[in-house]
């Protein structure tokens, strides 16, 4: 045989194993970023689940849909109240940080608009903001008056 063939034929062979590796990193990196897709949307799932769970979150959701929440701060809404307020949080901090997609923010969007119209909740984020002022630290609630913001142009007196 003579050697420029067998040369070609490794050559070409060198071509080819170098685009099979370049296929499969490429089906290995698109099937991460599925697995990474449907991890957040599990989390997501799991996170709704919880606070639909929780009778007492589920009912203050309930009033603020129906616009039937009496107040906040000193009543049996409060606690209720912060969990919910404390949980979607941290689910905004996640979303700034890329932690959650745009695409799992979706799921949770008519929650954080409600939130963000109901005067209740307002006047009681309002006051968590400022008694932290007072006390010199951030609200606890920052991340979700900064989504809040940013998503509608809504958004508490608290900066």
């Amino acid at each position: 045989m003579d050697c420029s063939l067998i040369s070609n034929i490794s050559d070409i062979a060198g071509i080819v194993g170098v685009g099979l590796a370049i296929y499969g990193a490429r089906r290995a990196y698109k099937q991460w970023q599925h697995d990474k897709k449907v991890e957040r949307n599990n989390q997501m799932r799991s996170f709704i689940r919880g606070l639909l769970d929780d009778e007492r979150i589920y009912k203050v959701v309930l009033d603020i849909d129906h616009n039937r929440l009496e107040g906040v701060q000193n009543t049996e809404n409060e606690k209720p109240v912060d969990a919910l307020l404390f949980n979607l949080n941290h689910v905004c901090h996640s979303y700034r940080m890329g932690l959650v997609g745009e695409d799992e923010m979706s799921l949770i969007d008519y929650l954080l608009d409600s939130i963000a119209k109901d005067h209740e909740i307002q006047k009681y984020i309002d006051s968590i903001g400022q008694y932290s002022i007072e006390r010199g630290v951030e609200s606890p609630f920052s991340e979700l008056v900064k989504y809040n913001r940013d998503k509608w142009g809504k958004a508490s007196n608290v900066k």
